[in-house]
């Protein structure tokens, strides 16, 4: 008796184990998450390099700065078949992060196999999950957990954070979700830390959302085929186009110039485009088990043919391919078997070889790289960043700078930002004078809110002609403003300093004296005297003025011909002088000159 039950828990555990190896392995997944998936979002990556020159918010921003804080997945945190192991603390680089997250949207393998299928067949499907192999679940269930259950949730449902249930809530929380990279995002920006992990979290889940969609560029994925394999697809129910394909594919197709479908609309919202992407690939491409059986209307999965594509009025070519038009691209879509080609059979035996399989890969694999750089597109908001410098009169070499961080949307990017409003930014902002003197902006208090901010500084070493930015740098995403010049310091400090230019009309005979006198102090300038007058005038010495408004007398003409005027000169802001010119400094000394215009002096007999 004792022996029997040896020989049933022996049974049981070697049953639990060949239908995990047989059911779960790693190459049940889409592609592989190990090369391929990481490949495609480093692609779409570089992509996003070339596309983001047409957005004119985007054109000056890049994804090339610090590192930042999150909570990762990556290969060498090996893989698992049904539990994640804790999450490790790391910091990386946004496009790491991103890069990664095609590897951890495939963890822990086994129930991700479950939800990375989305059906949009027929039109308003209500089970649009994976119902193909059901078997296999059920099996579970009955020997391993009553907690084993097929999830019953789409790609689209788990990108949307769908979660149904306490069961799927606790073994399996999606917390990388599309709505959660936005969610840690928005948190990120307002934590006054930011070395916060949300910013990480948020490339993570990016990354994670990128692999749904090229999973929807793969036919078994949205024609429920559910494809458990066993040693790399000799056993088992592999699909040949993802048992096959590599990074190096990926490297062979992808182009920045194009190749990828142009059916679809890459500037809307996410979910809007999962499901149109899905629609395309399920009308345009077979997979293995999704062949229309001929004479049948079911497939070798057993489930309903597809409307499309049809083999319907199509000839096989010499070959035995059966070809048709994806987009303008000609492409085979199935070819005969070997005993209908030689006559041996009366059925065609359709299947997928190798040729087939590399023109599905021309066209899917352009495409997926092309929807993972939209779903980038999308996420960042967008920003714009001006700035603007004054110089302290009163403290020499300290400046007050004033920047203002807008953030202003396209129409599609806006849709799906709005629901939060206007972004509070805490974190990332710095001054950077001269490209190497790095001047973080920390707010002063939790409230406080970096959207706009002013700051005084004092450059170490400003040199002749200093410049600054101000940049943002949201955990690797970066914004900044235009350069902008800081005035040099005035010649006297805290004065403004010019030469005046007395200009006059000549009136023959007549000699000309001058007396330039301000009401700042009991100094006069001049009298200046020629006859007659030259071309280019008369130039005072220079002139430095507090910051003010003065009142300026010229005395001109000969005793008793006196001629008085006077002019209001506006000194708080230099380029507001009146009659002001800007000059050479080494010609003149002076930074500004003041030019007056007067007429040829009149003969008024007894005015004084």
């Amino acid at each position: 008796m004792e022996n029997w039950r040896v020989i049933r828990v022996v049974h049981y555990v070697l049953t639990v184990l060949i239908v995990l190896v047989v059911c779960f392995p790693s190459d049940v997944l889409a592609w592989d998450n190990q090369t391929v998936h990481p490949q495609v979002n480093r692609s779409a990556l570089e992509l996003f390099e070339t596309l983001k020159n047409n957005d004119p918010f985007l054109i000056n921003a890049t994804l090339n700065g610090a590192e930042c804080w999150g909570e990762a997945w990556d290969p060498e945190n090996t893989t698992d078949l049904f539990h994640a192991p804790p999450a490790v603390k790391k910091r990386h680089f946004a496009g790491d992060w991103i890069t990664w997250g095609g590897f951890s949207a495939d963890e822990p393998e086994g129930p991700m196999a479950l939800r990375h299928f989305y059906n949009p067949y027929p039109p308003d499907n209500p089970r649009p999950w994976l119902t193909d192999q059901q078997q296999i679940v059920n099996f579970l269930r009955t020997r391993v957990s009553s907690t084993i259950r097929n999830p019953e949730i789409s790609l689209i449902g788990w990108a949307e954070n769908q979660e149904k249930g306490w069961v799927d809530e606790y073994f399996l929380p999606q917390r990388y979700s599309w709505n959660d990279a936005k969610e840690y995002f928005k948190q990120a920006l307002a934590d006054t830390d930011a070395s916060n992990v949300n910013y990480g979290k948020a490339w993570r889940a990016v990354g994670e959302t990128m692999h749904l969609f090229a999973d929807l560029t793969l036919p078994p994925h949205v024609r429920n085929d559910g494809h458990a394999s066993f040693l790399g697809g000799r056993l088992g129910d592999a699909d040949p186009a993802e048992t096959s394909t590599t990074a190096e594919h990926v490297l062979k197709y992808y182009s920045a110039s194009g190749g990828w479908s142009t059916a679809i609309n890459y500037n809307q919202d996410v979910i809007k485009m999962m499901r149109q992407i899905a629609n395309w690939t399920n009308t345009n491409f077979l997979s293995k088990d999704t062949i229309p059986i001929t004479g049948s209307t079911v497939t070798a999965n057993g489930g309903p043919a597809f409307p499309s594509p049809s083999m319907a009025g199509r000839t096989p070519d010499r070959d035995g391919y059966v070809w048709y038009d994806v987009d303008d691209h000609r492409i085979r879509m199935a070819r005969t078997s070997w005993w209908y080609r030689w006559s041996l059979s009366k059925n065609p035996g359709f299947f997928l070889d190798s040729a087939v399989i590399a023109d599905q890969r021309s066209l899917l694999l352009p495409t997926a790289v092309r929807a993972a750089e939209a779903v980038l597109e999308r996420f960042l908001p967008r920003f714009s960043v001006e700035a603007k410098a004054t110089q302290d009169s009163k403290v020499p070499g300290r400046y007050q700078v004033h920047a203002v961080l807008t953030q202003g949307q396209d129409e599609v990017t806006n849709y799906e930002w709005q629901k939060y409003g206007r972004l509070a930014v805490r974190n990332g902002a710095q001054i950077i004078v001269n490209d190497k003197q790095v001047i973080p902006v920390r707010v002063t208090t939790s409230d406080e809110k970096l959207n706009e901010f002013t700051r005084d500084i004092s450059p170490d070493s400003p040199g002749a002609n200093p410049k600054f930015v101000v940049r943002y740098d949201f955990g690797g995403y970066v914004v900044q403003s235009d350069p902008v010049k800081l005035q040099s310091p005035p010649q006297d400090t805290g004065n403004y300093c010019f030469r005046m230019v007395v200009v006059t009309g000549p009136r023959e005979g007549i000699e000309y004296n001058f007396t330039v006198a301000l009401n700042h102090d009991s100094n006069q300038y001049g009298p200046f005297a020629t006859n007659p007058p030259t071309p280019n005038g008369f130039r005072t010495d220079k002139i430095c003025l507090e910051s003010g408004a003065y009142n300026m007398t010229v005395t001109y003409g000969q005793p008793p011909y006196v001629k008085r005027t006077t002019v209001t000169v506006k000194s708080d802001i230099p380029n507001d002088l009146e009659e002001v010119r800007k000059e050479g400094q080494e010609e003149w000394g002076c930074k500004y000159i003041l030019r007056l215009h007067l007429a040829a002096p009149e003969y008024i007999p007894g005015q004084k």
